[in-house]
């Protein structure tokens, strides 16, 4: 009977082992999806903001089509990184990015009639990108 308890509790002391390591490999292994997720929500917010500069740069040199364009590159990149906060949890900072998406379109309705006061309306979704940015680099 002896025989048996022992190879048991090796059995046992083996699947503690086992699982203690996968443990200890999985929390370092969800710090590391933790920070890629915050540095693509960065990129991608960094991504949005430098396509908005560029759209208001074309509408200052009256190239309404590029401007346009520009814009839709930036809807997209803060439709991913809507989506980035969204799983996140961050209400405040979803909110801010939905909000410069709404004014982004706006500036691209604006572009498509050649209308100089896209250039307001791009600033403004600039603003509210600059509100996520800043609460997402906490």
């Amino acid at each position: 009977m002896s025989k048996m308890k022992m190879t048991l509790l090796a059995l046992l002391a083996l699947v503690v082992a086992i699982g203690a390591g996968w443990l200890w490999g999985a929390a370092g292994r969800w710090a590391a999806e933790e920070h890629a997720r915050a540095a693509e929500l960065h990129a991608q917010l960094a991504e949005a903001r430098a396509s908005l500069w560029q759209a208001r740069v074309d509408v200052f040199e009256l190239n309404f089509g590029r401007a346009s364009a520009n814009i839709e590159r930036a809807k997209k990149s803060m439709g991913i990184a809507e989506g980035l906060l969204e799983q996140a949890g961050r209400a405040d900072e979803t909110a801010a990015v939905r909000e410069a998406l709404v004014k982004a379109g706006e500036a691209q309705q604006l572009t498509g009639g050649v209308d100089q006061a896209a250039n307001s309306r791009v600033g403004d979704a600039l603003k509210a990108l600059a509100r996520a940015g800043a609460a997402s680099g906490k």
